[in-house]
Protein backbone atom coordinates (compact mmCIF):
# COMPACT_ATOMS: atom_id res chain seq x y z
CA UNK A 1 0.00 0.00 0.00
CA UNK A 2 1.09 3.40 -1.05
CA UNK A 3 2.19 6.13 1.41
CA UNK A 4 -1.44 8.22 2.07
CA UNK A 5 0.10 11.44 0.27
CA UNK A 6 0.82 9.75 -2.86
CA UNK A 7 -2.93 9.33 -3.68
CA UNK A 8 -4.38 13.01 -5.22
CA UNK A 9 -6.43 14.82 -3.51
CA UNK A 10 -10.21 14.84 -4.69
CA UNK A 11 -11.46 18.79 -4.74
CA UNK A 12 -15.18 18.16 -4.23
CA UNK A 13 -16.78 14.84 -2.29
CA UNK A 14 -19.46 13.17 -3.33
CA UNK A 15 -22.01 10.63 -1.86
CA UNK A 16 -20.52 7.75 -3.89
CA UNK A 17 -16.79 8.49 -3.02
CA UNK A 18 -15.31 5.22 -1.23
CA UNK A 19 -13.57 5.78 1.84
CA UNK A 20 -11.56 3.45 3.27
CA UNK A 21 -12.37 1.97 6.93
CA UNK A 22 -11.13 -1.03 9.24
CA UNK A 23 -13.74 -3.94 10.23
CA UNK A 24 -12.61 -4.75 13.29
CA UNK A 25 -14.92 -7.69 13.53
CA UNK A 26 -14.20 -9.17 10.57
CA UNK A 27 -12.22 -12.25 9.77
CA UNK A 28 -9.24 -12.80 7.01
CA UNK A 29 -8.62 -8.66 5.30
CA UNK A 30 -10.70 -6.37 7.82
CA UNK A 31 -9.69 -3.68 5.32
CA UNK A 32 -12.75 -2.63 3.54
CA UNK A 33 -14.32 0.60 1.82
CA UNK A 34 -18.00 2.24 2.97
CA UNK A 35 -19.57 5.05 0.50
CA UNK A 36 -19.88 8.50 1.63
CA UNK A 37 -23.63 8.33 1.71
CA UNK A 38 -23.49 4.97 3.24
CA UNK A 39 -21.70 6.57 6.29
CA UNK A 40 -23.85 9.78 6.59
CA UNK A 41 -26.55 7.35 6.74
CA UNK A 42 -25.47 5.69 9.63
CA UNK A 43 -24.57 8.71 11.48
CA UNK A 44 -27.75 10.38 10.96
CA UNK A 45 -29.11 7.00 12.70
CA UNK A 46 -26.97 6.35 14.96
CA UNK A 47 -27.20 10.30 16.57
CA UNK A 48 -30.90 10.68 15.91
CA UNK A 49 -32.44 13.46 18.87
CA UNK A 50 -35.65 11.02 19.50
CA UNK A 51 -38.43 13.77 18.27
CA UNK A 52 -38.92 16.19 15.28
CA UNK A 53 -38.98 19.20 15.94
CA UNK A 54 -40.69 22.91 14.17
CA UNK A 55 -38.84 25.96 15.26
CA UNK A 56 -40.12 29.24 13.52
CA UNK A 57 -40.66 32.65 13.96
CA UNK A 58 -44.31 33.90 13.77
CA UNK A 59 -45.58 37.76 12.60
CA UNK A 60 -48.01 39.95 11.27
CA UNK A 61 -50.45 38.58 13.40
CA UNK A 62 -52.80 41.26 14.37
CA UNK A 63 -55.17 41.53 11.46
CA UNK A 64 -58.61 39.24 12.24
CA UNK A 65 -58.61 36.89 10.42
CA UNK A 66 -55.11 36.93 8.49
CA UNK A 67 -52.55 34.41 8.41
CA UNK A 68 -49.07 35.31 9.90
CA UNK A 69 -45.83 35.61 8.51
CA UNK A 70 -43.69 32.60 8.94
CA UNK A 71 -39.93 32.32 9.35
CA UNK A 72 -38.50 28.76 9.66
CA UNK A 73 -35.64 28.22 11.71
CA UNK A 74 -35.54 24.33 11.21
CA UNK A 75 -38.46 22.11 10.39
CA UNK A 76 -38.64 17.91 10.42
CA UNK A 77 -42.32 17.74 11.31
CA UNK A 78 -43.87 19.17 8.01
CA UNK A 79 -45.41 22.18 6.55
CA UNK A 80 -48.25 23.77 9.57
CA UNK A 81 -50.92 26.43 8.12
CA UNK A 82 -51.48 28.75 10.82
CA UNK A 83 -54.40 30.62 10.96
CA UNK A 84 -56.56 33.17 13.02
CA UNK A 85 -59.41 31.92 15.09
CA UNK A 86 -60.23 34.96 17.23
CA UNK A 87 -58.77 37.96 19.36
CA UNK A 88 -55.63 36.28 21.09
CA UNK A 89 -56.57 32.97 19.49
CA UNK A 90 -54.80 31.38 16.84
CA UNK A 91 -54.16 27.80 15.21
CA UNK A 92 -51.52 25.77 13.66
CA UNK A 93 -52.87 22.25 11.13
CA UNK A 94 -51.22 19.34 10.14
CA UNK A 95 -53.22 16.81 9.65
CA UNK A 96 -51.75 13.77 12.08
CA UNK A 97 -48.39 15.19 12.76
CA UNK A 98 -49.12 16.06 16.68
CA UNK A 99 -48.76 12.27 18.41
CA UNK A 100 -51.34 12.83 21.59
CA UNK A 101 -48.96 12.77 24.98
CA UNK A 102 -45.81 13.13 22.80
CA UNK A 103 -45.95 16.66 21.70
CA UNK A 104 -44.30 19.80 23.71
CA UNK A 105 -44.84 23.39 22.77
CA UNK A 106 -42.48 25.97 23.63
CA UNK A 107 -43.53 29.58 22.54
CA UNK A 108 -42.66 32.88 24.07
CA UNK A 109 -43.75 36.22 22.72
CA UNK A 110 -41.45 39.37 21.59
CA UNK A 111 -42.09 42.46 22.77
CA UNK A 112 -40.27 44.72 20.81
CA UNK A 113 -40.29 47.82 22.71
CA UNK A 114 -40.46 48.36 26.70
CA UNK A 115 -43.55 48.67 28.17
CA UNK A 116 -45.67 51.97 28.56
CA UNK A 117 -43.96 53.46 31.39
CA UNK A 118 -42.76 57.03 31.63
CA UNK A 119 -40.13 58.33 32.75
CA UNK A 120 -38.83 57.18 36.36
CA UNK A 121 -41.36 54.52 36.03
CA UNK A 122 -44.20 56.62 35.64
CA UNK A 123 -47.45 55.11 34.61
CA UNK A 124 -50.01 56.88 31.79
CA UNK A 125 -47.80 57.30 28.91
CA UNK A 126 -49.77 56.93 25.74
CA UNK A 127 -50.06 53.03 24.65
CA UNK A 128 -48.12 53.00 21.73
CA UNK A 129 -46.21 49.70 22.11
CA UNK A 130 -46.54 46.53 23.75
CA UNK A 131 -47.29 45.12 27.21
CA UNK A 132 -45.70 42.04 28.63
CA UNK A 133 -47.64 39.00 27.67
CA UNK A 134 -48.61 35.27 28.46
CA UNK A 135 -48.94 32.57 25.60
CA UNK A 136 -50.38 29.28 26.65
CA UNK A 137 -49.49 26.38 24.13
CA UNK A 138 -50.11 23.01 22.88
CA UNK A 139 -51.11 20.31 20.96
CA UNK A 140 -55.42 20.24 20.68
CA UNK A 141 -55.00 16.90 19.25
CA UNK A 142 -53.10 15.18 16.69
CA UNK A 143 -53.95 17.77 13.75
CA UNK A 144 -53.40 20.99 15.81
CA UNK A 145 -51.44 23.35 18.20
CA UNK A 146 -53.46 26.11 19.95
CA UNK A 147 -51.62 29.32 20.69
CA UNK A 148 -53.77 31.59 23.01
CA UNK A 149 -52.51 34.78 24.50
CA UNK A 150 -53.32 36.72 26.89
CA UNK A 151 -51.73 40.57 27.13
CA UNK A 152 -51.45 42.90 30.51
CA UNK A 153 -53.23 46.48 30.07
CA UNK A 154 -52.50 50.10 31.80
CA UNK A 155 -54.82 48.80 34.36
CA UNK A 156 -52.84 45.62 35.39
CA UNK A 157 -55.94 43.48 33.73
CA UNK A 158 -54.98 40.75 31.74
CA UNK A 159 -57.41 39.83 28.15
CA UNK A 160 -56.91 38.09 25.27
CA UNK A 161 -54.53 40.01 22.51
CA UNK A 162 -53.26 39.72 19.33
CA UNK A 163 -49.79 38.52 19.19
CA UNK A 164 -47.31 40.76 17.33
CA UNK A 165 -44.44 38.55 17.06
CA UNK A 166 -43.74 35.07 18.41
CA UNK A 167 -41.14 32.03 18.26
CA UNK A 168 -42.38 28.63 18.59
CA UNK A 169 -40.59 25.16 18.97
CA UNK A 170 -42.74 22.14 18.58
CA UNK A 171 -41.30 18.69 19.59
CA UNK A 172 -42.90 15.54 18.74
CA UNK A 173 -41.28 12.52 20.47
CA UNK A 174 -40.65 9.45 18.83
Amino acid sequence: MARITAYPAITAVTGSDLLIVSDMGATGNPTKTVSVDALKDYIGSALTLGYKSYVARLTDFTVAGGTPTVIEFGNTIGSIDWGYISTGVWKGILTGAFTLNKTVVFAQSIVRDNPSIGANGVNGVVDVNEFPTNLITGAGDVNTINITQYGIGLTGASGKANVLTCDIEIRVYL
